[in-house]
């Protein structure tokens, strides 16, 4: 019933426009040696209520003991007991979440997501922010995981996943797909023919299905379990520092080890639930916590949630693209930066920031243009952003310049 439902919530309304009845002097004296003495209201503590089976007072409580400071142990009637829960679970969440934006104003900390298409440069130009070539900028694509970069002592922080966790990911891989009694398969015991032939029959049993995961999730799959034995899933931690960030033992968590041109063992990369980058340089950002995410246009559909998920948590949204050969953006990605909303239901694109990269590829005379396309694509094309925050540069350049990349080639330098 709609109406009840709006009945409940413009009573958790009411009860939030409150007076606090916390800390309030309900009585006082001073005493004949001059003893100030105060009778001040406080939380009782933890409060249990029985009641029958009226969701609304699920709500009514929660709001109640919450504004009162209290906790709350709730038993309705089991006649409602799914509505009981779900509200329970609503209001958990809401607090879950008012729990975040406290701590953000207490500590004036600020998410940034940098996205963009594969091979944009994203990479480069979280190198640029940090000014150390720290994460694989190669023309390839190098980012498997999101990495977490923070103002800090110049040092590496890498958590692995543990064998639950990550086989709980691929259980989801494999429900994606409609894969039989998956709940009961694992990364570790699971053959390629067995998913392969099962894939395969969805070309015929669900074509639609097939279309949709075909080139991503089983190719995916399918990674995972050509390097299941050599996955690193202790749940430990690792650091590095200094001259290590800059060596294959810790690139290797990032980009993986590439076995010819054409083959790469994503086996560590895969096996890693985080990294954090910290560096001194970002000593004007030190409350931002920037992610340098996969790219827009990932063959993975796991890069795809993890992108969309950083994205609608993320304060600011940096989205870069290749403005030196291609300053047209046609990538049917940036639907989602469009038209999709946050977690609070603010658009995407009122927190977005372009920046055009790699404009020393273009040619000197063919740069201005460059910029009035990219700024015309994005203000007058696609809507996503006003003209003042759209930027165009080179973050490859501006590390060469900092003398922290040797081999630049570019036909600014010609």
């Amino acid at each position: 019933d709609p109406s009840r439902i709006e009945g409940m919530a413009v009573a958790v309304e009411d009860i939030a426009s409150l007076k606090d009845p916390v800390g309030r002097v309900l009585d006082g004296w001073i005493t004949q040696d001059d003893l100030k003495i105060e009778k001040v209201s406080i939380p009782i503590g933890v409060i249990g209520i029985i009641y029958e089976s009226r969701p609304n007072v699920t709500s009514d409580t929660a709001a109640l003991c919450f504004k009162s400071g209290n906790i709350c142990i709730l038993k309705g009637g089991k006649e409602a007991q799914y509505s009981h829960k779900i509200i329970a679970k609503i209001l958990q969440d809401i607090l879950e979440k008012n729990n975040k934006y406290l701590h953000k104003l207490k500590t004036d900390e600020f998410e940034i997501a940098i996205v963009g298409l594969e091979n944009s440069g994203k990479s480069t130009f979280a190198n640029a922010l940090i000014e150390n070539e720290v994460l694989p900028s190669a023309s390839d694509r190098c980012t498997f995981t999101s990495t977490k970069l923070v103002f800090g002592g110049d040092e590496a922080v890498v958590k692995l996943y543990t064998k639950e966790e990550f086989n709980k990911i691929f259980i989801s891989m494999l429900e994606d797909i409609n894969y039989p009694d998956a709940s009961s398969k694992s990364y570790d015991t699971l053959s390629i023919s067995e998913f392969e032939n099962y894939f395969e029959s969805l070309k015929d049993s669900d074509s639609n299905l097939y279309n949709l995961h075909q080139g991503k999730t089983d190719e995916e799959i399918k990674d995972i379990l050509k390097y299941a034995h050599k996955l690193e899933l202790t749940g430990e931690i690792k650091k590095f520092s200094g001259d290590e960030l800059l060596q294959e033992q810790f690139q290797s968590y990032i980009k993986g080890v590439k076995k010819d041109d054409i083959e790469t063992d994503s086996s560590k990369p895969r096996s890693v639930k985080e990294i954090e980058i910290q560096s001194s340089r970002l000593d004007k950002l030190k409350n931002a916590i920037i992610y340098d995410v996969p790219g827009f246009d990932s063959p993975t559909k796991i890069h795809e949630r993890q992108t969309l998920e950083r994205l609608k948590k993320a304060d600011a949204i940096i989205f870069i693209t290749n403005v030196g050969d291609k300053p047209n953006i046609t990538a049917p990605q940036l639907d989602t930066i469009r038209k999709d909303t946050d977690i609070d239901g603010i658009p995407l694109k009122d927190k977005l920031f372009v920046f055009g990269n790699k404009l020393d590829q273009a040619e000197e005379k063919d740069r201005e243009k460059h910029r009035n396309i990219l700024v015309r694509e994005v203000v007058e094309r696609y809507q996503m952003a006003e003209a003042k925050r759209v930027f165009s540069g080179s973050a490859k350049q501006y590390l060469y310049e900092k003398g922290k990349v040797k081999d630049f080639n570019s036909v600014f330098f010609l």
